[in-house]
């Protein structure tokens, strides 16, 4: 999020990388190939499950026509990309979705291990009265 990825945080890892010569055109697109290539590779990361070939986008990256391009060319031609609205949820509240979702199973005391993952509080609920 911006409170850790900011430009200040990009000026620091330019400096530590020798990149302060590259165009504010250049940096954005290189970022933005870069992070085509980690979801290509986390993607592609999946062989030997039983994924289909089928990606719902979400979020502001979907907005991104060089973002999404570009991973329409890193991934095999047979997939289709669709936006979550055909599953009812509408592409652009992927957060608010995701923070009702942790706010009901902390609150059913389930936490996020319903992903199986470790659960994890962030923040607080705040209840009337």
């Amino acid at each position: 999020g911006p409170e850790l990825f900011s430009l200040n945080y990009v000026q620091e890892r330019q400096t530590q990388s020798d990149t302060t010569a590259l165009s504010p055109e250049d940096l954005i697109a290189t970022l933005t190939h870069f992070s085509a290539e980690a979801i290509g590779l986390a993607i592609n990361a999946l062989e030997g499950s039983n994924k289909k070939p089928l990606l719902f986008l979400s979020g502001g990256g979907m907005h991104n026509p060089v973002l999404t391009g570009t991973l329409r060319d890193l991934l095999p031609a047979d997939y289709v990309f669709k936006t979550t609205a055909e599953l009812g949820v509408h592409p652009d509240a992927k957060e608010a979705v995701l923070f009702a979702l942790l706010a009901n199973e902390t609150v059913a005391g389930t936490g996020a291990g319903f992903m199986n993952m470790p659960s994890v509080t962030m923040g607080k609920i705040s209840f009337p009265g």
